[in-house]
């Protein structure tokens, strides 16, 4: 019967799949656990109790989903807004922003709750930019913390779709500026091309004057000079100085107190208008964004490529200094540092490296953007069967229209509405069926990405689908998950170190059903906000709330905290009204209390510092016992732990021992004060489990009462029976 040590020194393996539990040969079996549920892994290997969730708000209306995201100006001014029915309201500092105070910040959107899933935003300082496929993008922007506005983002100067072919369909305005009647040989418009942009090319008959004359916004003129003939649109009025004689071929030049914007070397020009009203197939009104040449009829012409009927961009990013917006298996970015320009070429049909950028994915089979991340290599591209980099054709030259390809990377594809997620180094996504989390990076010995499964030794964790994701960076390096059931994952990253850590967590009974993740107020760590659905006195309920960092000390769900003068009662709880509830008042476990009128009595002396919150429990049961076998390995012979010795940091509470035989560990020494909590534990606790023998050795951690809990290593004193 050898007895042995069996030292569990980290847990970076996370929560392990059962296929693993015959797998003691692999080093990541003796750094897992079968079960860790509410507790988080450090990154240094040992696991802590998760921090609780505060709660903030209710949402508009609780009988609605709604959904988080993120708008971070800077690291010490950041807001979470709830996106709901046709709204979006304001949160920072752990609250709602009100003005007058008692009314919340609000703005009208146009997106229902059924579009709130496949809404895709980015930001750039205090705009945010947002697309789906069935509405115009958006503009929302921020003035001040109380002032916040929507906008339609209007592209100009595209993109657009195929030039027309038959030189018999043509157009024809009615006036070069202001409204127009815009006049089609045949059928070419749809009642739902209202808000498209056009184009029409016509020839340029005002030339360069020979004296100073007076220009408008939008006027056209050509200039000759060694036999090139180039024209110029005026972008800012003036009076001309003679300066265009030497045809420069820049988009700002100064002539006079003239501006002019070179437009290609050609004698026709391209104009555009905004279609704004429909009377049938061949007549339309239009509003002229650039002043036509001439009111003469035209075969070259465009119509833009978003619209209500042919769609509108469902994804949006940046990359190199260009918003880029997709859809179906296409992408177009803006003009380099011009976001609203689609320009593609000059009108001559040159192309400079400048230029707006159109790529459509070419490939066997039909694509589906979902997402897009911006690398340094190129923008990768995730669609619903494969992924993409997006790049420069020829390595020597910049990225332009004429020098952009789109290269396969992997075959995996992206689930449905889950946008990836840079961490770590890294971009995450969730393959097509919401069980992997891929890890794309790039190897340099295939000088291509890789796409690694970081679910490999957990498969189980995702049963059901993930759904949401959100990566919190400071201070332990965690990407947070919500599953299809309603429960967050969460998965300790951090690949240098060789952790990758999944756990699971149930918030206090809630089904978690969207996640996002901003810097705290002070800027120091970040924070996991969600939106938890609970039923709240047979009333289904929306709560907006918040996870602070590990260190929090709060370890209640839907929790308030209060600091002050000492008191027996806490008030403010009309969202738990009928809970029982779970209390730590100056450190201390008091007696679970039911909320009656939003307040509960606490039991015991009144108290500075007390959390009021819904209970939750953390368990870890560890893998099978793997030591002090005579023969081969001890998998499957009897063996009976006889000591658990436990290293632990700042902890109190909690019980170990054998499944379901668990028992307290003691903290309280002769000498403390009775009526005070002991102090927080840093150090060895030992228990000796109750029980005989049995074929695993599996221990046992668990725990509901609100303190803290770390443990950074795990000894088991075992005899093996074979």
């Amino acid at each position: 019967m050898p007895a042995a040590n069996q030292p569990q020194t980290n847990f970076s393996s996370g929560e392990l799949s059962p296929r693993l539990l015959g797998r003691p040969d692999i080093e990541q079996f003796g750094n897992g656990a079968q079960v860790l549920e509410n507790f988080t892994v450090l990154p240094q290997g040992g696991i802590t109790r998760r921090p609780g969730t505060y709660f903030v708000a209710e949402t508009k209306d609780s009988s609605k989903r709604a959904r988080l995201m993120r708008f971070v100006f800077s690291t010490v001014q950041a807001y979470m807004l709830e996106f709901g029915d046709q709204y979006v309201r304001v949160l920072r500092n752990h609250a709602r922003v009100e003005s007058p105070p008692g009314t919340p910040v609000e703005i009208v959107t146009p997106w229902t709750e059924a579009h709130l899933p496949a809404l895709s935003a980015v930001q750039s300082a205090d705009v945010l930019f947002l697309a789906h496929r069935s509405w115009q993008p958006r503009k929302i922007s921020r003035t001040s913390d109380t002032s916040w506005s929507i906008a339609t983002f209007d592209a100009v100067g595209g993109p657009w779709d195929e030039k027309n072919l038959d030189a018999s369909k043509t157009l024809a305005p009615s006036a070069t500026t202001g409204s127009v009647t815009i006049t089609a040989s045949s059928a070419v418009f749809a009642a739902t091309d209202v808000g498209r942009l056009m184009r029409l090319r016509q020839g340029v008959a005002v030339a360069y004057p020979g004296s100073p004359t007076a220009f408008s916004v939008g006027d056209t003129t050509v200039a000759k000079v060694d036999g090139i003939v180039r024209s110029y649109r005026c972008i800012g009025a003036g009076t001309t100085a003679q300066i265009l004689i030497n045809a420069s071929e820049a988009d700002y030049i100064t002539d006079g107190t003239c501006v002019w914007k070179f437009l290609g070397r050609s004698q026709t020009v391209w104009s555009s208008a905004r279609i704004t009203g429909f009377t049938d197939s061949t007549h339309v009104t239009a509003t002229v964004i650039d002043r036509l040449p001439s009111t003469a009829v035209t075969g070259e012409w465009q119509l833009g490529a978003w619209s209500d009927t042919t769609g509108w961009p469902q994804c949006v990013t940046f990359h190199e200094e260009r918003i880029v917006f997709a859809r179906g298996q296409t992408i177009w970015m803006s003009r380099t540092g011009d976001f609203p320009d689609f320009t593609p070429t000059y009108d001559d049909g040159e192309v400079v490296a400048t230029h707006a950028i159109t790529v459509t994915i070419a490939d066997d089979e039909v694509q589906d953007i979902i997402w897009m991340a911006s690398t340094p290599r190129g923008l990768l591209v995730g669609t619903r069967s494969a992924e993409y980099l997006v790049g420069q054709a020829s390595a020597n030259q910049p990225m332009a229209g004429d020098n952009v390809k789109a290269a396969r990377q992997s075959d995996r594809g992206t689930a449905p509405d889950v946008p990836a997620i840079r961490a770590g180094g890294a971009v995450l996504f969730m393959q097509k069926a919401g069980r992997k989390l891929r890890e794309m990076r790039y190897a340099y010995d295939a000088d291509a990405y890789s796409t690694a499964d970081a679910t490999i030794l957990s498969e189980h964790i995702t049963a059901g689908g993930v759904t949401a994701l959100a990566w919190c960076e400071e201070p332990d390096g965690l990407l947070y998950g919500v599953r299809g059931d309603g429960a967050l994952l969460s998965l300790t990253f951090e690949p240098d170190q060789r952790v990758r850590a999944w756990a699971r967590h149930s918030v206090g009974g809630a089904v978690v059903e969207t996640i996002a993740a901003i810097p705290n107020p002070d800027g120091t760590a970040d924070e996991l906000w969600l939106i938890a659905r609970r039923t709240i006195g047979g009333v289904t309920r929306r709560y907006i709330e918040f996870i602070e960092a590990q260190d929090s000390g709060h370890h209640v769900d839907a929790g308030l905290l209060y600091e002050g003068a000492a008191t027996g009662t806490v008030s403010g709880l009309a969202h738990l009204e009928g809970q029982t509830v779970k209390i730590l008042a100056d450190g201390s476990v008091r007696v679970p209390q039911v909320v009656a009128g939003g307040a509960v009595a606490i039991s015991g002396p009144a108290a500075e510092t007390i959390r009021v919150g819904l209970p939750y429990t953390h368990r870890m049961r560890t893998m099978p016992a793997e030591a002090g076998a005579g023969k081969g390995i001890a998998q499957g012979q009897a063996k009976r732990v006889h000591k658990v010795r436990l290293r632990l940091l700042e902890s109190l509470g909690s019980r170990c021992g054998y499944v379901g035989r668990e028992q307290e560990i003691p903290y309280r020494r002769a000498g403390y004060p009775m009526d005070q909590a002991p102090p927080l534990f840093s150090g060895f606790k030992e228990v000796d489990p109750e029980g005989g023998s049995d074929d695993e050795g599996v221990i046992s951690i668990e725990g509901d009462d609100p303190l803290p809990f770390t443990c950074t290593l795990l000894i088991r004193e075992l005899v093996t029976h074979g």
